[in-house]
């Protein structure tokens, strides 16, 4: 599967994109961003998260889950051996 992003400013361009990507098999739609601005915040999250977890993974972090009042996870990350 091939995560796609898609950066368009004008709003009917942007959904006849997304419609389009969506129906391509193998592709799938990870964001349809207004600005740039948008789809940087978008890749740096992702990115920032993707690391934590795969240190996670390596036992160099401790992941610890929390639920807030919502029921949505809030996922701390700590340092183990320290």
């Amino acid at each position: 599967m091939i995560k796609t992003m898609i950066v368009e400013d004008d709003p009917m361009v942007r959904q006849i994109n997304s419609k389009f990507l969506n129906k391509v098999e193998g592709f799938s739609l990870e964001i349809a961003a207004a600005n740039l601005t948008e789809a940087k915040e978008f890749v740096s999250n992702n990115a920032i998260r993707k690391y934590l977890d795969y240190m996670s993974k390596k036992c160099e972090l401790e992941k610890i889950i929390e639920y807030g009042k919502i029921g949505r996870p809030l996922y701390k990350y700590k340092i183990k051996n320290l």
